[in-house]
């Protein structure tokens, strides 16, 4: 049986992982760093990293709290790590919050596992996603929901990695925010076109399958996903 750890965050978002929770052929919990051992004392094989109201303060909570490490060890030992939207941007090599809307900090050094750095600007993407799945054996359709003020953009070392998803179509009942060009600073050397919802592509997969991250909340309730992200995880 699967063991599958989704990490507890003080600012993460609405539930979204019950056909993970609600499987019983996964064994599966959500646990805070503090309780990863207790509760997978032998490792978990899948950890999911949520999203988040305040991506900034819960990297905080995540580099204090040991949850960090955590994710090292399991990445060592042969395990699967993704990160859903503000997952996805810890992840990363670094965020930059200029208008500290998701933390205390301008800019925070990220996870580094994934080739990307985050800008959050000054308004939310809300809307509901139609997109193609790259990373199976045939492309297939998926769907969910957008919610960030983040923009991603993929740094220079990315030969290891491939798009998840490509973007089919997004349905808002607000307008999709305007860019904004966000001038440099000393935390990043060039100007940044900061455009949520103009991306064509979204997500990144690792060649060998072990990291994955997605801005796509509610991706893990499409039947699809879930067949190809855990065909080749550990486990059984």
């Amino acid at each position: 049986m699967r063991k599958i750890a989704i990490l507890e965050l003080p600012c993460r978002g609405n539930e979204e992982f019950q056909p993970i929770l609600g499987n019983p052929g996964f064994d599966a919990a959500r646990v805070t760093p503090q309780e990863f051992n207790a509760r997978f004392p032998d490792g978990a094989d899948v950890i999911l990293i949520p999203g988040s109201r305040e991506t900034g303060k819960d990297l905080i909570f995540m580099q204090e709290s040991g949850g960090i490490d955590i994710i090292r060890r399991h990445l060592a030992r042969g395990g699967i790590v993704m990160g859903i939207c503000g997952g996805f941007q810890m992840m990363g090599e670094a965020l930059h919050d200029p208008y500290r809307t998701n933390g205390p900090l301008v800019s925070s050094k990220g996870m580094g596992l994934l080739p990307i750095s985050t800008h959050f600007g000054p308004k939310m993407l809300l809307c509901k996603t139609e997109a193609d799945l790259l990373a199976g054996r045939t492309r297939t359709k998926v769907a969910g929901v957008e919610g960030r003020s983040g923009a991603s953009y993929t740094e220079g070392r990315h030969s290891g990695f491939s798009p998840l998803l490509e973007i089919r179509d997004r349905k808002s009942e607000k307008p999709i925010p305007q860019p904004v060009v966000l001038k440099p600073d000393m935390h990043w050397a060039k100007p940044v076109n900061w455009a949520p919802g103009s991306e064509m592509v979204d997500g990144l997969v690792s060649h060998d399958r072990r990291i994955w991250g997605t801005y796509l909340h509610l991706i893990f309730h499409n039947a699809t996903f879930m067949e190809e992200f855990f065909s080749n995880a550990p486990g059984s």
